[in-house]
């Protein structure tokens, strides 16, 4: 788990510094982003494939990247996006020999308001930047 987190954090120190080489880098050349389409704004893609274009769209979401945290979600990579510490969505990861293959961002709270159930612990012990 270990490594897979330490991709995580690369994959967020690369958009957040708007490493483009480095975050195609970090994803399969056929990785898949999934977003609830609560969490984007009219007519954005919810479903967006390949490493360049999902680099591409990170640029956009800037603010978003700024505060993610890299957790655990139910046991795997994952991140929470929390602006002034509200837990705002969860990220989870799927990876495979070191490379993000697919990742999908559903709201940390479901349409009900009740809390998400997925479990999200904080990773100080891998999170030297968060």
């Amino acid at each position: 788990m270990v490594e897979e987190m330490a991709v995580v954090e690369a994959f967020f120190e690369a958009a957040a510094g708007g490493d483009m080489g480095r975050l195609v880098a970090l994803l399969a050349p056929g990785a898949v982003r999934s977003v609830d389409p609560r969490l984007l704004p009219p007519g954005a893609p919810t479903v967006v494939r390949g490493a360049g274009p999902i680099a591409e769209e990170t640029r956009y979401f800037g603010d978003r990247i700024a505060v993610a945290v890299p957790v655990l979600v139910d046991g795997m990579p994952g991140a929470v996006i929390a602006p002034g510490g509200h837990p705002f969505a969860l990220i989870r990861f799927r990876i495979d020999s070191g490379l993000v293959t697919e990742f999908s961002i559903e709201p940390y709270a479901v349409a009900d308001s009740e809390p998400n159930r997925a479990t999200a612990s904080a990773l100080g012990e891998f999170g030297s930047a968060w």
